[in-house]
This record gives structure tokens, sequence and C-alpha cells, in this order.
């Protein structure tokens, strides 16, 4: 006779049984009410159990005339569908609607099922839930019930199947597809067969987790279908979480529908069904293939000119007697860089390592030469065209023995904030993770270095020292190329280069057209172009992938693996050549002038912002602009300052757009009327402040007082002499920055070194200790606060 397999949840083999269901792509969940029961709608009332659902459909049922207390007292004895039978029969479709509105819709999860739903990779779900919890904080897609034209193709794709209908499509349709009167489930059963289907072939073949499900529940139909076919499962297992172990009766329940493993967790403490199948996801990366492709060697070429020369134009190179290009390469002409033992240190030492630096610093190729010479822990690198999805980053973060490289890119916020969210085992396994950031990306900064955390940041500058440089020489005339003499900074020294082996020439050939100038630009910001990125905006498929194979070894067309976030297209357009990127969008700039060059990213912004407004924002952000356009180009300047002016139209309402647009103000205008335009910058930023603050975003408010900050001091330091109302200005607004929520180091580094507002900054300390106004008196409290920071921090 069969019995019920009972686990613990803490269990070594509970553990090791649901990660090797996640290794082998073969655990399904199936969640029930339990899982939304008690969580906030968008009406100021909670989900309800069956049990609240069935009193609120008596009650209504009580205020229609055609039911008197002995009727209602009678109805009190029926079972759900029955009532529920009665209930869309006799109460008026409004109240109905109001009543399912107010108790399904717009969700909100806490953060454990949050976490749940989307830091794993469930290749579908299925649920017996009408409400929205699901979808609203995941990008899966609802599969709605009684769809003749549901394909196999949405257990492809991240469906959400739902069993019993949906909040959403029964307020915006005429005809029910709730499955709940006894009616309902009849039908389903023969009308609804296609997704039945799909649920039973789980059933028979894999191994099926119940959440928030139990059998004193109403009749539901993944138990009916589960039931009719538990005699045709294979090997497999039907799993569901209980508080307690069942009595001799009940476990012939749970048989009866196939279920024969419970694993139990303490009464009351939910968050261990959570907590123990992401443990298990996560451990499930070691015990799989998974995360082999982010494990694969770094090459380090000799001194062979012709590999040398094709990974300086193109960023990769052919391997002699193996049918692949190399994209993670160590030049024969690199050399160490004076940072490298800081950052080495800094692995040992800190959890995290941020290594930051300007585009084209040499951030990347400083990692590979460090990870290269780690021999005693597993190496994992993500490249920056890998957008990576929240589960394979869990996976990740749950290795043991290793350094993680995320190269700029490959993260985004969310991506931060899931590695603060299990940092706190990094340690304990003895992980690192080192992160390239790009210098005005403070992301990572903002949501890792936090106070007492045990994160290190280096920055990597741009000019490279005389040491650094006559070994970079030394190795580039061993392997026979030009040496990087010429220019200030590393990317300027590349198109010198460039320029003496001739690979100019054969850019100014080139036909420039509007198609490759944005496929260039958007690989250039985003190091990946995706086929859904190319439809929403606005270009035809063909045309775009016709250009990257002309272009092709400085253009890729690649697959979306796996580990990546969705993408309806399965390709992306890459490039691992982004000097000679960078360097075509100039030659575009120097031919094709101003105007076209502002009209044709408009165009693309204009197209775009609707479906994909993330996507614009980030291709027009001032330092990505700033990248791709300025390098001592005649006109850069008048550029992006009119196609912010532009951007007016489209994203004036956005508080995060003023900051870009101060920023290209502060650091590129230069007009005579500088002081008035700064005038007009500053007030567009103080009503900014308030949008965001009224939509509590305090990074957009952080922001704003970095930049309102700088554009004071400017104005300060331009004047002669400055007018007192401006210095105490001035005084307020670095006072509110070195003072907003958030990283404190970043607060007060704007202020200091070389950069224009370190600069700006110490000209403002002296006009003010030279500055004899009783007025100052006022702000004496807030500056002396100020030099009081400045100094510790120093």
């Amino acid at each position: 006779m069969k019995q019920i397999n009972y686990l613990h949840y803490s269990d070594d083999e509970t553990i090791n049984l649901l990660s090797s269901a996640f290794s082998n792509n073969n655990l399904v969940p199936v969640i029930g009410a339990g899982f939304t029961r008690g969580c906030q709608t968008g009406h100021s009332r909670t989900v309800p159990s069956g049990l609240d659902f069935k009193n609120e459909m008596i009650y209504r049922l009580a205020e229609c005339e055609e039911f008197n207390v002995d009727s209602i007292n009678k109805i009190r004895s029926k079972n759900f569908s029955a009532i529920a039978e009665l209930y869309f029969n006799f109460v008026p479709k409004e109240k109905i609607n109001y009543h399912l509105k107010s108790s399904f819709q717009n969700v909100q999860l806490d953060d454990i099922k949050k976490s749940f739903i989307s830091d794993i990779n469930w290749p579908y779900i299925y649920t017996l839930n009408a409400d929205d919890a699901i979808e609203r904080h995941s990008d899966y897609q609802v599969a709605h019930p009684y769809d003749s034209n549901l394909s196999e193709r949405a257990k492809e794709l991240p469906t959400l199947f739902k069993l019993h209908g949906d909040i959403n499509y029964e307020l915006r349709h005429d005809e029910s597809r709730l499955v709940f009167k006894k009616k309902d489930y009849l039908k389903s059963l023969s009308s609804n067969k296609k997704m039945l289907d799909f649920l039973k072939l789980d059933l028979i073949n894999k191994n099926v987790i119940y959440i928030g499900c139990s059998l004193s529940d109403e009749l539901d139909i993944s138990f009916l279908v589960a039931q009719e076919n538990k005699s045709e499962r294979k090997e497999t297992r039907n799993i569901a979480f209980l508080s307690s172990k069942l009595d001799f009766v009940d476990e012939q329940d749970y048989l009866s529908v196939g279920i024969d493993t419970i694993i139990t967790f303490e009464k009351g403490a939910y968050n261990q069904i959570y907590e123990t199948l992401i443990k298990a996801y996560q451990d499930s990366g070691s015990n799989s293939n998974n995360l082999e492709i982010f494990k694969k060697p770094i090459t380090v070429l000799d001194s062979d000119y012709e590999k040398n020369q094709d990974f300086l134009i193109k960023g990769l190179t052919e391997l002699k007697n193996k049918d692949r290009l190399d994209k993670r390469v160590i030049p024969f002409y690199f050399g160490e860089r004076e940072k490298g033992a800081q950052v080495l240190k800094s692995l040992k030492e800190n959890e995290i390592t941020i290594l930051r630096g300007k585009r084209v610093s040499g951030k990347t190729l400083l990692a590979y030469h460090l990870l290269n010479q780690i021999k005693d822990k597993n190496i994992y690198i993500i490249n920056s065209n890998q957008r990576l999805d929240n589960g394979t980053i869990v996976q990740l973060l749950g290795q043991k023995n290793s350094i993680i490289f995320f190269d700029h890119g490959s993260l985004n916020k969310n991506g931060f904030s899931l590695i603060k969210t299990h940092r706190e085992k990094l340690s304990e396994n003895k992980v690192s993770i080192l992160i390239c950031a790009n210098d005005n990306d403070n992301d990572a900064e903002y949501i890792l270095n936090t106070t007492a955390s045990r994160t290190g940041v280096i920055r990597l500058p741009t000019l490279i020292t005389e040491t650094e440089l006559a070994i970079i020489n030394k190795n580039a005339i061993n392997s026979r190329l030009p040496t990087f003499t010429e220019g200030k900074h590393l990317l300027d020294k590349i198109y010198n280069v460039f320029n003496v082996i001739g690979e100019y020439n054969v850019m100014s050939r080139i036909d420039k057209s509007k198609e490759l100038f944005i496929l260039l630009y958007v690989i250039a910001v985003r190091h990946s172009f995706t086929g859904e990125e190319v439809f929403f905006s606005g270009f035809d498929e063909k045309t775009i992938l016709e250009l990257a194979e002309e272009h092709s070894p400085f253009l890729l067309i690649e697959q979306i693996d796996s580990h990546e976030q969705v993408d309806h297209t399965n390709f992306k357009i890459t490039s691992y050549a982004s000097s000679w990127v960078v360097s075509m969008l100039r030659e575009f700039f120097k031919e094709k002038g101003l105007k076209w060059c502002s009209d044709t990213l408009m165009e693309l912004f204009k197209h775009s912002y609707k479906t994909s407004k993330q996507f614009v924002v980030e291709l027009r952000k001032f330092d990505s602009l700033n990248f791709v356009f300025t390098a001592s180009q005649h006109g850069a300047a008048a550029l992006i300052l009119e196609i912010y002016e532009k951007l007016n139209e489209i994203e004036g309402k956005e508080p995060e757009f003023y900051v870009q647009k101060s920023k290209a103000y502060f650091n590129m205008y230069e007009s005579s009327d500088v002081k008035t335009k700064i005038d007009e910058c500053i007030q567009e930023l103080n009503i900014a402040y308030t949008w965001a603050k009224s939509s509590h975003s305090s990074k957009t408010q952080q922001n704003i007082s970095h930049v309102k900050a700088q554009l004071c001091l400017k104005k300060v330091t331009l004047s002669k002499p400055a007018e007192i109302k401006d210095i105490i200005s001035t005084i307020d607004a670095i006072h509110q920055t070195i003072n907003e929520e958030g990283n404190l180091s970043y607060n007060t580094a704007l202020f200091k070194g070389k950069s224009q507002s370190g600069i700006l900054y110490e000209k403002f300390m002296k006009i003010v200790q030279s500055n004899s106004s009783v007025e100052l008196l006022l702000a004496k409290e807030k500056l002396d606060e100020i030099k009081l920071k400045m100094n510790v921090r120093n």
C-alpha cells in the first residue's frame, strides 16, 4: 500500500530533492488560494479565503428580495460552488464586479513571494487563483481558460495558466470565464481541454509542487485532473507543503489525488516554504551545467601580429584549429595597471568590489588579467551584452568558493538589489563579487555601498601613467603594432593607432545609412540590440540583420540564451569591437552633421518611447550621448544640447530627464548667457524635485540635489563678483546634497579631486573665505557642517 513520504523543510534530503528537480527542469508549480490569501488589494481590502468569499456571497444573496431568512440559512449549508451558482444568477452584475474588483485586482505581494515568483526560472506556472498577483510581479503572460487557440508553444514561454479564470478578463468581457460554479467545473473539463491536457501531461511526466493548495478547500480543477490521471504517473513526485503531518484518514485523501510527498514547516512560518525553494534553486546551479557558459576560460594572446591586430580592431580573435571566435581575450600588448593590486586586495577582504571608470578605460581587460591570476576559486564571467534574468543571478549568488564578475551592463537596478538581498550568504559560501561600473552609473554604489557594508570601490583612471604606458608600448612593439603614444586618454590613443594602421580609410568608405547609425548607437550604449528592441524601434528586422551580416565580424548576430531576460525574438546583434563602433559613429557625425544625427536619434526616441520607455531613457542619458559624440569633436556639445531641448516634448514630465539635461548644460554650455541658462536649469530642477518627492523616488531626489549643487557652484564661480544670495544658495545646495539619503562616499566625492565639480568647489570655498558679508553668518552652521564632513571623508 502506498504511503506518504514526509520531509522537513530544513532537511538536506529536502533541498537535494528539490534541487535535483530544478537541475533537470522538472519541477512545475500549481499555486492555490493560500498564496495570496490576506494580501493587500488595490482597493484597501485583502484577498479573501474561500470561506471569506463564501460568506460575502451569502451576505449579498441576503440583500436579494428572492431570499428570506429561512432560505439564507439553508444556503449556508451548501458548498462553495452551489452558493456561487446562486450568487452569479441573482446578485446584480455591478455588485458582483465591485466585489470581484475589490477582492482580486491590483494585489500586492510581499518580498519573499515576489522573489519566489520572479527570482526562480519557472518554465511556466499553473494557478487556481483569479487574482492578478503573479502577473503584476513578473513577466509571465496570462493564458485564459477556454482558449481554443492555445498553442503548445505557450509552454516554451513564461506563461501563467489561469485554470479558474482571471479578474481582469472578467471585468472587461460580457461572457464569464471564471470557474466558480459547479457547472463551470464540469464545463471546464470538456471546453478547457487544451489547458487541462497541458496540466495532465505535467502531472504524468513531471514533479509537481502545490503552493497554497489544500484539500480542505472547495473542489478545484487541478485535483480533479490529478485524480483522473494518477495511475499513469511516472517515477515523479507530487509535493505539498503542510505545517504538520496528516492522520491516516487525511493521508488517504492526499494519496487519492496523487500527492505522495509532504514537506513540513513550522506552524505559521509560511516564509519557510519560499526560502526552501529559493535555496534549492540556488543549489541547482552547482548540480547542472546551467552556469557552465559563464566559466569559459580567458585566452592570453602571444605576440602574433595578426591576432593582436584583430583583437585591437574587432575586439575578438579567431583561434587556430577551433571553429569559434574567442571573446574573453587579453592581448599581448596589455600591461599591468597600477590599480590591480588594490582590486586583488579588495576581492580578498570584501564581499563586493566595484571597479569604476569611464567607458573604454580598460576596466574589463584589467578584470580579465586579475581573474586569470586566481587559481583557487571558480571564476564566473558575465559579459556586458548578457542581460541576465533574475533566476540566473540568484543561481550564481548561490555558488561556493567562487568569484563572480559582472561586467558593465549585465546588471540593472533589480540585479544589484538581488545581490543586496542575498549578500549575507556570500562570506559563508566564500564568494566574492567583482562589478565593473561606468563612472557616472552609480546604481551599484547607491545600492551596495551602504554604511558598514563590506564593499570596496576602486576608480580606474582613463589617464595612463608613464610606467603603464612604457609597458604597453614595449609589448606593442614586440607584437609589431604601432605604439599608443599619441592622445591623452586611452580611447584617443586607440583612435590614433586606428589611423596609423589605415582602419579610418576603410570606415570612411562604408555607406552611412540611418539604420546603421541607429544600430551602432544602440550597441555603443547598451552593448547589444535585441530583436524585440528592433521591432519596437520601428525598423525592418531583415534590413537590420543584413547590415549586421555585412559588417561581420565587427557586428555579430547571436542567439539569446536561456539565462538572459525574456525577448520574444531569440536574437541580438552585438559587438566586441567597441572602439570600432564609436569610431564609426564619430565618422557619421563628421560626414552627416549635427541636424542629421539629431533628427535621426529623435526619430528613434519618439517612436520607441511609448512602448519601451526604459530603452529610450538609457539611450538619451547624458553619459551615453557624451561617450559617443564627445572627444574634441567640433559641434558635439551643440548636438547633445539640441537633443535635450527636443526631448522636452516627450519627456518634460519626467523628473529624471531634468537631471540629464542639466548635466549636459553643466558640462557643455559656454555661451555668453550661461548664467541665465543655469538659472533656468535650477528652476526646472526645483520643480522636478517636488515631483520625485511625491513619487517617493529617493534616488532621483539625490541625483537632482547633486546636479543642482554643481550648477550653483558653476554660477558663483563664473560671477564677478559673486552675489551673496547665490553664495548662500550654493551652501544650501551642497548641504542638502551631502545629507541626502544614499551613498555617502558618492555624495562627497562629487566635490573632490580633479573633476570639474571638485575644482569648482575649491574655487567656491576661496570665494566664501574672502567674503566678509554679515549675511554669511546665517549660513555658518551649514558651512561648518560641510567643512567637517568633507574633511572627515577625505
